[in-house]
């Protein structure tokens, strides 16, 4: 498959199956994203997303601009650069109302069976990983309050191209480890799962293949699949997902 450079979506949220903020339904092709899945899915992988709902940052906005979960109800309320600070009041993403909220007003507006979580990318930056921890932890004990009834998955951040190691004095292999221990402490702590998203990479890969990035942080369409695919496992019941205490396998 071909890739491209993304940006061919304008809008910050994206609903799958049903029509709930506007913008399509599976019987409305979408005008704003194209959706790239493998050419054979397994039906019962893709559904166990249905009424699933991934929030965060620009990675988990990668997800509306392909579309990878067409065929199932979803919804995504992501924003680049959202970070731990900016999540509580940063009012980014569009509301079923046609007004803008915060992401938290977002995943407010209806229940989900499951809520996939993505920072740390835009955090790797930050050295107080206790005020990161207590941040993501408030997060979560929000999300919690919100979606009482739904399962929740903290993603890991997988790594960026070995191209752009170092551009930035914290994008490092050992900074990423840092930031991923402190994710799975925030899981261990508050009760909720751990996806563990370096599981795409190929086998013996500690950087993201630059085949699959456009900029050395952000997936292209072969990055994309690839990804997609290692979640169609994880619906399979095939990707390891840390269950409760991530800390102990």
């Amino acid at each position: 498959m071909s890739a491209f450079l993304l940006g061919g979506c304008a809008s910050s949220v994206y609903t799958g199956s049903v029509k709930l903020s506007g913008f399509k339904t599976a019987e409305e092709p979408s005008t704003f994203c194209t959706h790239i899945q493998p050419e054979t899915i397994d039906a019962d992988a893709l559904a166990y997303y249905e009424n699933s709902a991934f929030v965060g940052d620009s990675r988990a906005d990668t997800i509306r601009e392909f579309d990878l979960f067409y065929g199932v109800d979803y919804a995504v309320y992501a924003a680049p650069s959202l970070d731990l600070n900016r999540v509580f009041i940063q009012q980014v993403i569009p509301l079923d109302n046609g007004l803008m909220g915060t992401m938290l007003d977002a995943l407010a507006q209806r229940s989900f069976s499951k809520v996939f979580v993505s920072f740390g990318l835009n955090e790797l930056g930050w050295y107080a990983m206790d005020v990161f921890e207590e941040q993501y932890t408030n997060l979560v004990n929000e999300i919690k309050a919100l979606q009482p009834n739904a399962q929740i998955y903290l993603m890991s951040v997988y790594p960026f191209a070995q191209s752009v190691l170092n551009n930035y004095e914290y994008t490092t292999l050992e900074k990423l480890a840092v930031i991923n221990q402190s994710i799975s402490n925030v899981a261990a702590n508050t009760g909720v799962m751990l996806l563990d998203q370096s599981q795409f990479l190929p086998e013996g890969s500690e950087y993201l293949p630059e085949e699959w990035t456009f900029d050395g942080y952000h997936l292209n369409a072969d990055g994309a699949n690839a990804w997609f695919e290692m979640m169609l496992r994880e619906g399979e019941g095939k990707v390891y997902v840390h269950e409760k205490n991530p800390c102990n396998r």
